[in-house]
């Protein structure tokens, strides 16, 4: 059981850092509009969970989108299985 914790807790700091990555990497990724038009200016990317949404991501790099995504359930699937073994 130790062993898992242990793997439980490596695999969720792999996934904060990539996370933390791939929110730096989003803005590079998202179209200059998501940055317009919305209450709070540049950092409008996190509002809304607009950096969720493919459609303000350009064409090429919608790969960051489905990688963010990917992490966050990753992250809340292993912060569960964390609970359950405490």
């Amino acid at each position: 059981m130790q062993y898992l914790e242990t793997a439980l807790l490596v695999i969720s700091f792999l996934l904060i850092v990539t996370g933390v990555v791939l929110l730096v990497l989003a803005r590079s990724c998202a179209k200059k509009e998501m940055f317009e038009n919305f209450y709070g200016g540049k950092n409008a990317i996190y509002g809304g969970f607009r950096i969720f949404k493919y459609e303000y991501y350009q064409s090429d790099k919608l790969w960051a989108c489905t990688f963010l995504r990917v992490v966050f359930i990753a992250l809340l699937a292993v912060f569960s299985l964390m609970y359950l073994t405490s």
